[in-house]
């Protein structure tokens, strides 16, 4: 490998490593790309952490896993289908199932198919490479608090086992989150229950949360609006 195609590799992975470190995952997933197209030149891309010939680098693998999760930040699914495509069938950890390169995978499926609670699922299961873990700990947030805001603003009310759903959390840890987020807790024999049992919490996001992520969200784009409009479809197949 070339002198200054190493020193370049070397920068690259530094300045990924500190964009992670900083939660910029427009960054990551910036120098993630270019660290791809670079790498992939020498013919060395997929070929193990040894073909790398001491450009700084730990395991290629690693630095898919942190594209893969930058794509799930920007919401863009076909391009991390296409980065799967991308790696040969020949390339090890892709042919185990239990890789964290595979596994970074399921979670694209899982978020592409909004099977949410295997996404959480599979995120939290662990284990995972310690740079890798930082990006999952970071997208399950991520999801979470894209989720929270799109159900403040699609409901005024919602049962405590959708809301536990849609946030990655069991009962009685998605109560505790939603009160100190600014929800209120309805009495079942207040609201129309229609469960088995008549003991369906539901959930009553208060003004000021209201207002509070009205403001932040003050101008919706095109993009925005048909985020929500599939979440809340999602929403009632789901309750349907």
């Amino acid at each position: 490998m070339e002198a200054w195609r190493k020193e370049k590799i070397t920068s690259l992975s530094e300045n990924l490593k500190a964009s992670l470190d900083e939660n910029d995952w427009t960054k990551v997933n910036e120098f993630s790309a270019e660290l791809e197209l670079l790498v992939s030149t020498t013919g060395s891309w997929f070929k193990g952490r040894s073909s790398w010939d001491g450009a700084g680098i730990e395991d290629p693998e690693v630095y898919i896993c942190l594209h893969f999760i930058s794509l799930f930040f920007k919401g863009q699914l076909p391009e991390a289908k296409f980065l799967w495509k991308r790696i040969p069938d020949s390339f090890g950890p892709k042919k185990d199932p239990n890789s964290n390169v595979s596994r970074c995978w399921k979670l694209g499926k899982h978020l592409w198919n909004r099977e949410l609670s295997l996404f959480y699922e599979t995120g939290l299961a662990g284990p995972w490479v310690d740079l890798v873990q930082k990006g999952i700990n970071a997208l399950i947030n991520h999801v979470r608090s894209q989720n929270h805001t799109l159900l403040v603003k699609a409901y005024s009310t919602v049962s405590l086992e959708t809301f536990a759903l849609q946030v990655g959390f069991s009962r009685e840890a998605a109560e505790e989150f939603a009160v100190k987020k600014g929800w209120t807790v309805e009495k079942s024999e207040d609201m129309m229950d229609c469960s088995a049992d008549g003991k369906t919490k539901f959930l009553k996001p208060s003004k000021t949360l209201k207002d509070e992520v009205s403001k932040k969200n003050h101008r919706v784009e095109a993009e925005d609006l048909g985020r929500l409009t599939r979440f809340v479809s999602f929403l009632d197949s789901k309750i349907s």
